[in-house]
């Protein structure tokens, strides 16, 4: 199976999962106020939806060529104001502003991970408008665990040094010389494999023992920020990997907005 087959297939799948929450979330919704997360949660969705359906179509249509800033872009950018808006509505009462710290670490990370992005694509206006949305959901994630206390803080610093050592590392990848260039990147693969997965982990332990919704929301919505992180700084066949993981969030993310809701 090539590549390219593999995309196309990751990307189907994408739509046909969306699709299905989409369509199993329509009847919790209704006109109260407690609906409003998975209203919000339906509409992301369809905007993730259309962005893949948007892409299998371009690339389909025009492989090889690449604009400045195409309407997939702008899906994806509506999908993550979303998922921020659905955090935001959940957890509006809970009034934990994140320490000046943690702020502008989350804050270096963004601008430091578009950088990237546009030394590796060339691309910036694409990355940079793209960049904002992204980061303002990662920081909503980042905002909404310390808002649940979701992390002991034995795991904040984990994750912080996580951080540091994947960007420090596709840093260097761009100025080493290419003998000890594909290490690094799989150094660097391993570190983003390894925060996806754990944030995975938890994610069902936290759905699985029923702990308080907001939680798992926290928990569960930072899995997927954090895939979606990882996923643009992969490629290849990691790309597709880490792709599919970060489809298993989707579900993860619609049953707790539903106890949320339900409760």
């Amino acid at each position: 199976m090539t590549l390219l087959t593999v995309e196309l297939s990751t990307d189907i799948i994408g739509m046909l999962l969306s699709l299905v929450l989409i369509v199993i979330s329509l009847p919790l919704i209704d006109k109260g106020r407690k609906s409003m997360p998975m209203a919000l949660f339906s509409f992301a969705l369809v905007s993730f939806m259309f962005s893949l359906a948007y892409w299998i179509v371009y690339d389909s249509l025009r492989p090889e060529a690449r604009m400045p800033l195409a309407a997939n872009e702008i899906g994806e950018s509506a999908w993550f104001l979303l998922l921020a808006a659905v955090l935001d509505a959940v957890l509006r009462d809970r009034k934990v502003p994140l320490k000046t710290f943690e702020t502008l670490f989350t804050l270096v990370f963004v601008i430091a991970s578009v950088a990237l992005w546009i030394a590796w694509s060339g691309e910036w206006v694409q990355d940079i408008v793209g960049g904002i949305p992204f980061g303002y959901f990662l920081y909503t994630c980042v905002r909404a665990l310390r808002q649940t206390d979701a992390l002991r803080e034995i795991e904040w610093r984990v994750l912080g040094i996580y951080c540091v050592a994947i960007i420090a590392g596709h840093v260097g990848s761009l100025f080493i010389t290419i003998g000890g260039k594909k290490p690094l990147d799989y150094y660097c693969i391993v570190l983003m494999f390894s925060i996806v997965i754990w944030l995975l982990i938890k994610s069902f332990v936290s759905l699985k023992r029923k702990e308080d919704p907001k939680v798992s929301m926290a928990i569960t919505f930072s899995a997927c920020a954090f895939g979606f992180s990882s996923l643009y700084m992969s490629s290849g066949w990691f790309y597709e990997f880490i792709l599919l993981l970060t489809y298993i969030t989707l579900p993860l993310m619609y049953i707790a907005i539903k106890r949320e809701v339900s409760e």
